[in-house]
């Protein structure tokens, strides 16, 4: 899994992401902005090829990727002509990608959803996501 989020990552490939075995007909898409040995930020976009926010996730929830198909090219169509990708803005990248999320969203006061892993019971299994609009 982790070669091709690489691979997704590096050619800024449009991208499904599945991590919830429980619903399979769930999963995210978007860009894979930056990748760690542990998780990845993910640039996400709707079903109206809009920017949605980002999200940080662990590499290990991963189980299935798309990287073509009909539906991400509706979506990348739709996303090219609404010059999505240049309203969506850049988060300054440190070490620890959540960190460096949270960070983003405390400096420039956006609401922002962390979801904690009950069994982790700290941030190493948290997943955040936030809009860029106020």
């Amino acid at each position: 899994m982790i070669n091709i989020l690489k691979r997704v990552c590096k050619e800024r490939i449009l991208t499904a992401i599945y991590t919830d075995k429980n619903n399979y007909d769930r999963f995210s898409v978007g860009y894979v902005m930056e990748l760690t040995k542990e998780r990845f930020l993910m640039k996400h976009l709707t079903t109206r090829g809009e920017f949605d926010g980002y999200s940080v996730k662990n590499i290990d929830d991963v189980y299935r990727i798309e990287v073509d198909g009909m539906y991400l090219e509706k979506i990348k169509t739709l996303c090219l002509y609404k010059e999505e990708l240049d309203k969506s803005p850049e988060i300054d990248i440190k070490e620890d990608l959540l960190y460096s999320i949270i960070d983003y969203a405390i400096d420039n006061k956006l609401i922002s959803v962390i979801c904690l892993d009950e069994e982790a019971g700290d941030l190493s299994g948290a997943k955040i996501s936030f809009r860029a609009d106020k």
